[in-house]
């Protein structure tokens, strides 16, 4: 447990099962004079929008509780003992999770963790050591933090108990700022929280909550306008919980009608999920479906009350001690997977990125093993592909004419890259595994020939390229899943219980459900497949009587959402806007900063706010869904226009010579100029959707690539290196983009350096005139703006 994300899953886990159970209760007794000292306020910023306040100590206390955590003691135990600075469940006094404001940039979460009897400092020093952190002074305390990442996890001792650790950036404005010392949000204090309460949270929705509110749930707007509200639980024979919302006499009716309107949607939602047999066979959660269950009548009868200020919800609900130990347990270990999960998924997408490097540079996907001369596999891709990972020393100590267990080789063994280990999976050989490829005939790894991206049908964004999945095996050993057409794939397994995760060729990163169609699956994995089948690989055929079904992201069904802007087909000739005049440079603006007028796009998912176009989406309804503009298709133009992604993760694209694939769902085809939050595609031109041949990403940054006749390609590098011009992006603030196509060359400018330069001869070109559109890419919580749109049209189509 060598990173925030874990620390915090584990930190969190008590806290979040019962605030997600929602478990009513009868009202509790202020007892103020230690709350502020036992909630540990002095921890908690004064400017703090949101936090969770856990006594683990006393939670530990109820027998019920404590049998039920043995299990969870058991999987926690050895990962603790790792972390190297205490050893076990029992010696945690205090968790305290609180959100850090970083001004205009969303803020992050700090833990600060509290021991018994102090955490012991020379094993903490040694992790420091392993860890390889670096010890810098802020405000008199000491910080340790890896050199030159600002988001990666750094580490201060408080005192002799507390530690404090999250985000470096977060980490040091935490130290540098003022702590509450009782009171947050201007006006929640401690002095009315029960003291023998064992978990306090509460938020300042105005803050955390984002406007406008979803269509739907804008009766939800009382509430949010609330100064602040909060949790207390208490478990004591039965889950005892009162909520508390600060509205305001002005605003406390209204408040009351969004509480009870809330509770309702609450208790429906719960109530319609728990009938879904999918839930019932799950042994994984059983514990968790019967408090769920008992909770159900409890919100049915909670009583709303009213002071004048403030609204309360007092319940209870009654049930076996160990039933809701052990839902705990289970709540614990799933969000302890989702977290765990999401940050292998980040591994995925950087071997995924290799592969499409590899694949640039060599003309074609690297091969599943290192071959001696008579073709017997030494080593794995996994070698193959250090050096395309930053891992050139590394690779450099291979002997690749050996086998990956000869005595030299074997000894390499032990230095696995993080980025082939699983997250907080424990493994008593280290040196193993989970992250395979499919081999067999016809897959992107077929051993019997040498696939290149433009000889798969679907396109990089149908086909599986890496999936973590099967037994664990040695990281250099070329040993992944075999497929025969013959026979039935293996039952593949991961793992992370809440599913397998896999990466598509254009590095879109997605969990399949442990139900999914076999078939599908085949197809997935097929390059001659024209088939797009991961997309709904988690949903049964008919005729599949082994897949069940369980999307976890769905694009949007047709007909879903109501489009802005023109009602005619996106791109049609009958789409038709005055446009302004050219300006004296001949540019003219196809975005007046006030409305969406020209452009069409799904209205739930495209809109203007303070001058700029935003695209915006949540992962649970994300979707592959694309702003169109429809006054123009212009062939060869030069484009200019502004560029910022306002949340840390999201990919999008500029489209230029492309179609409308589904006119319902928006759905773009064709070029694309490719831009994501953390600067890793920006200035690549990419095949969307595989219009121009499925040949995915065709010029990399900081290459001149060429496709001649016969579709092949040839690469040259620019005077910068992709790296170099890398750090010329502007990771959250507006990039300048300049993009010019004039017949087959097309380039892609940002910030004045040019990205990538595109000479494209092949009989798959795209040299006609197509749609202008913006892209929101499906499966993530995502922002992403433009801004100063305006095109010079360098031919007479229009």
């Amino acid at each position: 447990m060598r990173s925030f994300d874990l620390f915090i899953s584990r930190g969190i886990v008590l806290g979040a099962t019962f605030i997600l159970l929602g478990a009513p209760a009868r009202a509790l007794a202020a007892e103020p004079d230690d709350a502020a000292k036992r909630f540990g306020a002095e921890f908690i910023p004064a400017e703090s929008p949101a936090f969770l306040s856990i006594r683990v100590d006393d939670l530990l206390d109820r027998p019920g509780v404590a049998d039920g955590l043995k299990k969870l003691a058991a999987d926690i135990e050895p990962t603790l003992a790792e972390a190297n600075f205490f050893g076990k469940l029992s010696d945690i006094e205090r968790i305290v999770v609180t959100l850090v404001p970083l001004g205009d940039k969303p803020a992050v979460p700090v833990m600060i963790l509290t021991t018994k009897n102090g955490f012991e400092r020379e094993r903490f020093m040694k992790m420091v050591k392993e860890m390889q952190l670096k010890e810098s002074l802020v405000d008199k305390l000491i910080v340790y933090a890896p050199e030159g990442d600002a988001n990666a996890d750094a580490y201060c001792p408080i005192d002799e108990k507390s530690l404090v650790f999250g985000p470096a950036i977060g980490l040091v404005q935490y130290i540098s700022g003022k702590k509450s010392n009782g009171t947050v949000f201007d006006s929640f204090s401690f002095k009315e929280v029960n003291g023998k309460a064992q978990i306090v949270a509460a938020v300042d929705p105005a803050r955390v909550v984002p406007a406008p509110l979803p269509d739907g749930f804008e009766w939800l707007q009382p509430l949010r306008q609330a100064t602040w509200i909060s949790l207390e639980l208490r478990v004591n024979q039965s889950l005892d919980l009162l909520l508390r919302a600060k509205c305001g006499k002005e605003n406390a009716v209204r408040a009351m009608g969004s509480a009870e309107a809330g509770l309702k949607m609450l208790t429906e939602l719960v109530a319609a999920g728990l009938h879904k047999k999918r839930f019932h066979d799950d042994p994984d959660i059983a514990n968790i479906i019967k408090v769920l269950q008992s909770m159900v009548g409890c919100v049915k009868d909670a009583k709303l009350e009213t002071d004048g200020e403030c609204i309360k919800a007092r319940m209870e609900a009654k049930t076996d001690d160990t039933v809701v130990a052990t839902a705990v347990v289970e709540s614990a270990m799933r969000i302890r997977d989702i977290i765990l999960g999401d940050r292998s998924l980040k591994n995925l997408r950087l071997i995924d990125m290799a592969i499409l490097n590899y694949e640039s540079e060599n003309n074609k996907l690297p091969e599943a093993a290192i071959y001696s001369k008579d073709g017997k596999p030494l080593l794995s891709w996994r070698v193959t592909l250090l050096p395309y990972l930053d891992w050139h020393d590394l690779y450099k100590q291979f002997k690749l004419d050996e086998p990956w267990d000869s005595e030299h080789n074997k000894k390499l063994l032990t230095k696995i890259p993080k980025f082939y280990a699983s997250p907080g999976v424990t493994l008593k050989d280290r040196t193993l595994t989970y992250y395979k490829v499919f081999v067999g005939k016809d897959t992107p790894f077929d051993p019997k020939r040498k696939v290149g991206v433009p000889m798969i049908q679907a396109g990089l964004s149908n086909v599986i390229f890496a999936i973590e999945s099967g037994e664990p095996v040695p990281w250099t050993k070329p040993d992944d899943i075999s497929v025969d057409p013959d026979k039935p794939l293996p039952k593949l397994t991961g793992p992370y219980k809440r599913g397998i995760n896999l990466v598509a060729g254009d590095a879109n990163v997605r969990v399949m459900s442990k139900y999914y169609s076999e078939k599908k699956l085949r197809l997935a994995i097929d390059i001659n497949s024209k088939a797009q089948a991961l997309q709904s690989i988690d949903e049964p055929d008919p005729d599949d009587a082994k897949g069940s079904g369980s999307g976890d992201t769905k694009p949007p069904e047709k007909g879903s959402g109501s489009p802005t802007g023109f009602k005619d087909d996106p791109g049609s000739s009958s789409a038709k806007v005055e446009l302004p005049k050219p300006d004296a440079d001949g540019f003219i603006t196809i975005f007046n900063g006030k409305d969406l007028t020209g452009w069409e796009g799904l209205e739930e998912y495209w809109s203007v706010k303070e001058g700029v176009i935003s695209g915006h989406e949540t992962k649970d309804k994300s979707a592959q869904t694309f702003l169109v503009f429809t006054a123009l298709q212009p062939g060869d133009f030069e484009l200019h226009c502004k560029y910022k992604f306002a949340t840390e993760d999201g990919n999008s694209g500029i489209q230029f010579r492309s179609k409308v694939i589904d006119p319902k769902t928006l759905k773009v085809g064709g070029y694309q100029a490719d831009c994501d939050a953390k600067a890793m595609f920006d200035g690549s031109i990419y095949d969307e959707a595989g219009v121009a041949g499925g040949r995915g990403t065709m010029s990399n940054r900081g290459d001149k690539t060429t496709w001649d006749g016969d579709n092949k390609r040839q690469n040259e590098q620019l005077d910068k290196s992709n790296n170099e011009l890398r750090k010329a992006i502007k990771v959250g603030d507006w990039n300048d983009v300049v993009l010019v196509a004039k017949g087959n060359h097309i380039t892609y400018t940002i910030n004045g350096l040019l990205m990538t330069d595109l000479t494209d001869d092949s009989p798959k070109a795209l040299k006609d005139g197509g749609v202008i559109a913006f892209q929101l890419h499906q499966g993530y919580t995502m922002e992403v703006q433009f801004k100063d749109v305006k095109i010079k049209l360098l031919d007479e189509k229009k």
